[in-house]
């Protein structure tokens, strides 16, 4: 919008108007952090990943824009695993099909589309004023236990 450039304009100032400033103007997050999030669940790593949510609070991100990110990288996660990569003509470039094609090899379909059901709640809970960090905290803790709970246990040898 009109009111995002003025912001831009005004940040930079006489200077060039650079990706990094806008989404440092804006509150946007890189989608680096979301594959590395998604990235340190899968593996699974609590400590690093509840440092990661704080990171982004810290750094003064906007909750908003965090929740939707994270949204849209776990439906293209979904897609273009669901897809097998046949995703022609939705608009990936190759590098971000590749990229969500290695992350979808340690994150579940069925997984991914319960942090998505999960995503929705946050959001819903997000009307109510609720605590942006308690919330993506949360996720975390219900996704690795989900995780676990999906995880094939090992047969026991007779």
């Amino acid at each position: 919008s009109l009111q995002n450039l003025q912001f831009a304009i005004d940040f930079c100032g006489e200077g060039k108007i650079t990706l990094d400033a806008v989404q440092q103007v804006l509150g946007v997050v890189d989608d680096s952090s979301y594959f590395e999030l998604v990235e340190t669940m899968m593996i699974p790593d609590v400590p690093k990943a509840m440092l990661l949510i704080n990171q982004l609070m810290v750094k003064g991100k906007n909750a908003e824009q965090i929740i939707k990110g994270l949204e849209e990288h776990l439906r293209n996660l979904l897609t273009i695993n669901a897809c097998r990569q046949k995703v022609e003509g939705l608009g990936f470039t190759e590098e971000e099909i590749k990229r969500y094609a290695h992350q979808g090899k340690i994150a579940p379909p069925i997984l991914v589309s319960y942090m998505l059901d999960m995503i929705i709640d946050i959001q819903r809970a997000l009307t109510y004023n609720m605590d942006t960090q308690y919330q993506l905290e949360n996720f975390v803790i219900k996704t690795l236990i989900e995780r676990a709970r999906q995880k094939p246990k090992p047969k026991k040898s007779q």
